[in-house]
């Protein structure tokens, strides 16, 4: 799930912020939550996510828990709402 927390006019375009969210059900569900940030511009679109606290004991735990953070933080993405953008 996509929340919008912010927008603003940039010079050329727009910049909205969200929060992108995915919770995994159950009495032991956890919520994993990251901002993504929005550009928009008449001539290009792109997204920034910085993404924290991917680290383990060695290369391959932290590379398998950034995997995981980035599965559940595409079907947040997947799951948003379709929403009209003022321009």
């Amino acid at each position: 799930m996509m929340t919008l927390l912010n927008f603003e006019s940039l010079p050329g375009g727009l910049k909205f912020e969200y929060e992108v969210a995915h919770a995994t059900p159950g009495p032991e569900g956890t919520t994993l939550k990251a901002n993504l940030c929005l550009y928009i511009r008449a001539d290009q679109s792109w997204c920034e996510m910085k993404i924290e606290d991917c680290d383990g004991p060695n290369q391959k735990e932290a590379l398998d828990r950034m995997a995981a953070w980035l599965r559940r933080l595409a079907e947040g993405i997947e799951q948003r709402r379709e929403t009209s953008i003022p321009m």
